[in-house]
């Protein structure tokens, strides 16, 4: 793993000195599966055309694969810049090659779409990485990439149907993790009284993405389940912070009874993390806790599903408990 690391920073002049021919191969082999895996899911998705009428399929992906691993072995043996060149020069071939038929492809479908040229010089950085970096990586990226392409119809349809709203808080949620995260100071502040404002901000990142994620469930699967399904998700993490954002949500305009179901649901999800966390560090105090939050967690999830029924018996959850402001609002 370290000799791959440093092919992937700093690729050497002599490769073959820190691979040997039978790691070399499974490399080649790995680069050559991605492209397998990209083209398969290409290919199905174009099943239907008669051959010679798509641009590539499973056969091209996976060369181009195979292509990418195989410039990749050249470039290292040529050194850093002259590898980064190699490399460099076998993406613009593959480019100028496809290019042409992706056009009369397009022209002849009357379609606008780069998804399938984009896909396959992904196919060709990937295979790449297989053989100068990280194989475990190189695979990862390659099911994520072929996840998405073939989610098109899912995500397409996604698109259509969220609000602007949704979006936006959306934004404003990844903006408070990814944004503004790394800068708030993660050390106690004597002006504060000793608080840590990482941790503060922390807990208000947890309450706005329960929050959220509460909404999407009640959306997605109805008041009912969507809130129960919320509240064992954020028991998961904090308890605390399902009942406080249940709480400040119901002060808004929400459905008590719904509500108050998920906060139930999250402290029962809460007792059972507890029993799994102790008995994983020490067995025999887990076997005293058992009994008294095994208890505490069956009568909180028989409460919780009767008010659930309740509350759908009562009508819909209002959807005004969570906006913009409430979303990400602490």
């Amino acid at each position: 793993m370290r000799a791959s690391f440093l092919l992937a920073i700093r690729p050497h002049t002599a490769p073959y000195a820190a691979m040997s021919t039978e790691e070399l191969l499974h490399r080649l082999a790995a680069a050559l599966a991605i492209g397998l895996l990209v083209g398969t899911e290409r290919h199905w998705r174009e099943r239907q055309e008669a051959p010679g009428r798509r641009t590539a399929g499973v056969r091209t992906f996976s060369l181009t694969g195979l292509f990418g691993g195989v410039m990749a072995v050249l470039a290292a043996s040529l050194g850093q810049n002259g590898g980064a060149l190699l490399l460099g020069f076998g993406l613009a071939a593959l480019l100028a090659a496809q290019l042409p038929f992706a056009l009369r492809e397009a022209d002849a479908e009357n379609k606008v779409s780069a998804t399938g040229l984009v896909a396959a010089l992904g196919t060709y950085g990937l295979g790449a990485l297989a053989v100068l970096g990280d194989m475990a990586v190189a695979g990862a990226a390659a099911v994520a990439m072929t996840a998405i392409l073939a989610s098109r119809e899912s995500l397409h349809g996604l698109m259509a149907r969220i609000t602007w709203p949704e979006l936006r808080s959306a934004l404003v949620l990844l903006s408070m993790t990814l944004l503004v995260m790394p800068m708030v100071p993660d050390e106690p502040i004597a002006l504060l009284g000793g608080l840590n404002p990482a941790k503060i901000w922390r807990f208000a990142i947890l309450l706005a993405a329960i929050s959220y994620l509460g909404y999407l469930a009640v959306r997605l699967m109805g008041p009912e389940r969507g809130l129960l399904f919320s509240g064992a998700a954020g028991g998961l993490v904090s308890s605390t912070a399902v009942t406080l954002a249940n709480a400040r949500a119901a002060a808004e305009g929400g459905a008590a009874l719904a509500l108050a179901a998920g906060a139930l649901v999250a402290g029962a999800v809460s007792c059972l993390r507890t029993i799994g966390i102790v008995a994983f560090i020490a067995p025999a105090v887990a076997a005293h806790l058992f009994a008294p939050l095994g208890v505490a967690a069956l009568g909180m999830t028989l409460a919780g599903f009767v008010l659930a029924r309740r509350a759908g018996a009562d009508g819909a959850v209002s959807a005004r408990w969570i906006t913009l402001s409430n979303s990400v609002r602490c």
